[in-house]
């Protein structure tokens, strides 16, 4: 993803990419003009949590337009929302 211009909207719903890859594409994302992205049932369940660390970092470093933010389907638990919840309050 070298070239991500100004990409808005990214949608893997429904790809195994498990956590491994959920970190991989997090990290390569242009986070700076990205206002959706859509990440549901990506993580193979409870056992393969998605990196919430990264994202949560990600998202509250710099500037960040998003808007939206789909992880349904990935097996998250009270915690993982209570720390992704707790550094936008």
């Amino acid at each position: 993803m070298a070239s991500t211009g100004n990409m808005r909207s990214v949608c893997l719903s429904h790809n195994t990419l498990c956590s491994t890859g959920f970190e991989l594409v997090l990290k390569t994302l242009p986070m700076h003009c990205l206002t959706h992205l859509q990440l549901s049932a990506v993580c193979r369940g409870p056992s393969d949590q998605p990196a919430m660390e990264i994202l949560t970092k990600l998202l509250t470093q710099g500037d960040c337009p998003l808007t939206h933010l789909n992880l349904a389907g990935n097996g998250l638990t009270d915690h993982n929302v209570l720390l992704l919840a707790s550094d936008f309050s």
